[in-house]
């Protein structure tokens, strides 16, 4: 940085600067616990994200070190759609990096800021970072810091989590709570300090926030903090009143908006964010699983409100070019043109004629005739409509093209 400054002041040369094998560029985002930079891989020719972690932070507390290396490991050996890929972990000039896939996008904070959202669009993308969640839960790993400024919402719309394991809870009781302001333009967004935690306090959950053991509950009270932010606008709770809430052994206060809110959501978003961990969801998956069904079911009742005018449509057609309906739309009835040349009369006429051959086989005769042009009258008709309806427009109510086309010979059948 001092290398560049000195370039912009008085036109000295800026060397490369490097990190191993990475070739340092712009600075994308920094925070607490270290600064994001867009790299240069020279031996793998491709661009990455190089987070440098602070030295102050790997020197707080005893392990903290040998912890991040053995969860940036764990990472990279975790391959899921929702989670940003780490690549390696490696140290340089005592300085702890680790590079991760370069996801051209946005966080899901500016996403949300950016325009309007559908709330079946955020439950969308939210469920999205629910399955990375998921999938590092088990791994074995925890997040510690979800919030929206770590979740990216990539160029091709699918969301990623990044920042796992950065954050690790220590005690805040009896502390004052101040929040460092979030860059603009951060990739991943500062986290709030005090004291010795690093983190972002509005998104803990009551047992980080105290320096209870956290596991993967704690990613859940995050998550529904995050969610309900993103519904509403505002967060559920303040960090005071979870703190003054745990600390009596009370109850989490009431959601704001729950009357406001489906059943459904405000069952969810109650249970995980229960001040007790083991109120909550045993697993991510139980409250994936939750909000994928209230989606499921939104999705079929929209199909069914959009089916039954289509349905009714149908059914309005379909009586309308219904043989009922024939001479409404200007072609009559087939079967009108078969009187006096096929019916009861016909009928008799042809049995007459049969009985009056005295013939012994008159009988199975008649009776295989007169099936026969049932059957023919029958097709006749059909093929009738069918060239009728085929030869008039809609709102055409004039007769039919075809009208004429087809005629019957009313002459009486005989036989020699």
């Amino acid at each position: 940085m001092s290398r560049r400054i000195a370039w912009r002041l008085f036109g000295e040369p800026s060397e490369t600067v490097k990190i191993g094998r990475f070739r340092v560029g712009e600075t994308l985002g920094q925070g607490g616990m270290g600064v994001v930079y867009a790299a240069d891989d020279e031996q793998l020719d491709r661009r990455v994200a190089l987070k440098v972690i602070r030295p102050e932070v790997v020197a707080r507390a005893p392990g903290e070190h040998g912890r991040l290396v053995r969860e940036a490991r764990a990472l990279a050996r975790l391959s899921h759609p929702n989670v940003v890929q780490v690549f390696e972990v490696g140290e340089h000039a005592g300085v702890v990096f680790i590079v991760m896939e370069l996801v051209p996008g946005t966080t899901m904070a500016h996403w949300l800021a950016g325009a309007p959202r559908q709330s079946e669009d955020i439950l969308r993308r939210f469920v999205e970072a629910a399955h990375g969640l998921a999938a590092a839960h088990r791994a074995g790993i925890v997040h510690r810091d979800f919030k929206p400024a770590n979740a990216l919402v990539g160029e091709d719309g699918r969301v990623r989590i990044v920042d796992f394991g950065l954050a690790r809870g220590e005690r805040l009781a009896d502390r004052t709570v101040t929040t460092a302001s979030e860059s603009e333009d951060s990739a991943s967004s500062a986290t709030a300090t005090t004291g010795s935690l690093a983190g972002t306090p509005a998104y803990m959950s009551p047992e980080q926030l105290v320096g209870a053991a956290c596991d993967a509950r704690s990613d859940q009270f995050s998550f529904c903090v995050a969610l309900y932010e993103a519904l509403h606008g505002s967060r559920p709770f303040t960090v005071e009143a979870i703190l003054a809430c745990a600390q009596a052994g009370g109850r989490a206060p009431v959601l704001p908006h729950a009357k406001h809110m489906p059943r459904w959501l405000c069952r969810l978003l109650t249970r995980g964010l229960a001040l007790r961990a083991e109120d909550r969801y045993p697993a991510m998956t139980r409250l994936i699983a939750e909000i994928e069904g209230a989606l499921g079911r939104r999705r079929r009742a929209r199909m069914f409100a959009l089916g039954v005018p289509a349905m009714i449509a149908a059914a309005v057609a379909g009586h309308q070019l219904s043989p009922a309906s024939a001479e409404f739309i200007g072609c009559p009835a087939p079967e009108a043109a078969l009187v006096g040349v096929w019916d009861d009369a016909g009928r008799a006429a042809v049995a007459t004629a049969i009985a009056t051959t005295a013939a012994p086989f008159a009988p199975t005769v008649r009776d295989r005739v007169v099936e026969a042009l049932d059957v023919y009258a029958g097709v006749w008709a059909r093929a009738r409509h069918d060239a009728c309806q085929s030869s008039v427009t809609p709102g055409d109510q004039s007769r039919p093209r075809l009208e004429g086309g087809f005629a019957v010979s009313r002459g009486r059948a005989t036989l020699s």
